[in-house]
């Protein structure tokens, strides 16, 4: 009888554990700050900034490089990282995506703060850090044929677009 309860407390421990994890929606961002010639630089204040609200989040890298943003609400992103002794970073093509991990490896030239590293390459969607995928949609997105035909004929998903 005692072994039923312990395996009966086991049991719903670990499905509340998975119900809890399978409702995060937000990402993280982390990745290395290293300097020209691949010298980690710790002690970096890397700064994320939301695009469409203005929520900043910042962290400082550690003694080897890294840095961690974690639970970043999924959406654009603004990101600089400043340090003294660098030109400041900034990268405003940084996407967020819904329960991922973006890896953004940070390069700091040498230069005082006022000057400024613009990087204007587009980030890729696809996820190097885990074998998974994620997409942020919008009802608008959703209303231009994302959705099969069959579901923009239902009259509840189509009030759920408006």
């Amino acid at each position: 009888m005692p072994s039923r309860i312990v395996c009966a407390t086991a049991g719903l421990v670990l499905l509340l554990a998975s119900i809890g994890w399978s409702q995060e929606f937000r990402g993280t961002l982390s990745g290395r700050v290293v300097d020209q010639q691949q010298a980690v630089v710790s002690n970096v204040r890397v700064t994320a900034t939301e695009k469409d609200t203005g929520a900043k989040f910042q962290t400082v890298s550690g003694a080897d490089g890294s840095y961690n943003l974690p639970f970043l609400p999924p959406g654009p992103y603004n990101v600089t990282a400043e340090a003294t002794g660098f030109k400041r970073y900034v990268n405003g093509n940084v996407r967020v995506t819904t329960n991922e991990r973006e890896q953004l490896d940070i390069a700091l030239e040498l230069g005082g703060l006022e000057q400024m590293v613009i990087v204007s390459a587009e980030s890729s969607l696809l996820e190097t850090a885990t074998a998974s995928i994620g997409q942020v949609m919008n009802a608008a997105s959703a209303g231009a044929g994302r959705l099969g035909s069959d579901a923009q004929q239902r009259p509840e998903i189509r009030a759920a677009l408006r």
